[in-house]
């Protein structure tokens, strides 16, 4: 895929009916997607989402413009940040017979400090999103005409899709590259294997990507711990991208921060995997995850108690920059809300 000659890699591919068919590659390209998977919705940091018809040779990008939150200055005596987030994460799984769907919006809440500032009775853990609100769907398809919804409750197999774990909230502070500074358009930093951060500047957006398996010999991550519960996994994708708009001074926080993206792909093959999903083929997974903030609000530590201990469900909100949603996915969704049950 092009924008002015330049090539865009780990764009998602969602198809027609809302499955994700893959990332472009390092070199922007993608799998030609199956005739009925058309047609396609291609989405990238930075960019608008580009609904492709038919096939053609060359895709271009139009890149997105993006506001900002209001965020209130910090006083002093309100030391705690309540930051309040939107999710929405596609999550497919597929075997040569069987095709999963999970959708599902999340309202995340979490609290955090500046970490060189001390906070009496702040628990560190609150600073990873806790799940405040959700709608979950799903949709099963089979080789026998099988075409299904539903709404999973927690304890469904099909929830096994989710890596929603994933998610954090970027409160960290940093300044952009030098080289960057000096006009590069793009810079990788190298981790064991191959580029572990890769920083851009472009299209008034300055993103950080990161590799989670730079560190894993031939990409690929098979953790220990799941073969020995019968669960095992071969990950040989797993990327996040940070998006934050430009500014003249260069520092970066999350009063800069526009959105984010997770992806993932691997392989399930243990025997507990194939038990819950009642096949004896291992089972293709792929995740796509976009989180954008909604809010930032000074608490103090007061505050900060009082919420951290009632948990309040938070309504969902529409976030500012938030991504339209893909027509295969309303259609779900649709489906599931039309029903009289």
């Amino acid at each position: 895929m092009l924008l002015d000659g330049s090539l865009i890699e780990g764009a998602t591919i969602l198809g027609e009916s809302g499955l994700i068919l893959g990332l472009s590659d390092e070199n922007g390209r993608i799998n030609e997607p199956p005739a009925n998977q058309y047609p396609i919705s291609i989405r990238n940091v930075g960019y608008e989402p580009t609904i492709l018809e038919k096939s053609v040779d060359t895709i271009r990008l139009v890149p997105a413009v993006y506001s900002l939150n209001e965020i209130v200055i910090n006083p002093n005596e309100r030391p705690i940040k309540r930051v309040i987030c939107f999710a929405r994460e596609y999550a497919t799984g597929a075997t040569n017979s069987d095709t999963l769907q999970f959708y599902s919006e999340y309202m995340l809440e979490s609290f955090l400090k500046d970490a060189d500032k001390k906070v009496k009775g702040y628990k560190s853990g609150d600073a990873s999103p806790k799940v405040r609100n959700k709608r979950q769907y799903a949709r099963i398809t089979n080789a026998q005409g099988l075409d299904s919804v539903a709404r999973p409750k927690d304890d469904d197999e099909i929830t096994l899709l989710s890596w929603k774990e994933m998610l954090e909230v970027p409160d960290y502070k940093f300044h952009e590259r030098k080289e960057i500074s000096e006009g590069a358009k793009g810079v990788a930093v190298m981790g064991k294997y191959g580029p572990a951060y890769i920083f851009r500047k472009q299209n008034d957006i300055y993103s950080m990507t990161t590799d989670h398996l730079s560190e894993y010999k031939d990409h690929k991550w098979s953790p220990l711990f799941l073969k020995l519960l019968g669960m095992t996994i071969d990950a040989d994708n797993m990327q996040s991208c940070l998006a934050y708009k430009v500014n003249d001074s260069g520092d970066y926080s999350f009063d800069d921060f526009i959105y984010s993206t997770y992806s993932i792909h691997l392989l399930a093959k243990g025997k507990l995997f194939k038990k819950i999903f009642h096949t004896d083929q291992p089972i293709e997974m792929d995740t796509y995850i976009e989180l954008y903030p909604i809010s930032m609000t000074y608490i103090t530590p007061e505050e900060y108690k009082e919420l951290r201990a009632e948990k309040q469900e938070i309504p969902f909100q529409e976030a500012l920059n938030q991504q339209p949603l893909p027509e295969g996915v309303k259609k779900i969704i649709e489906r599931i809300e039309n029903r009289n049950d």
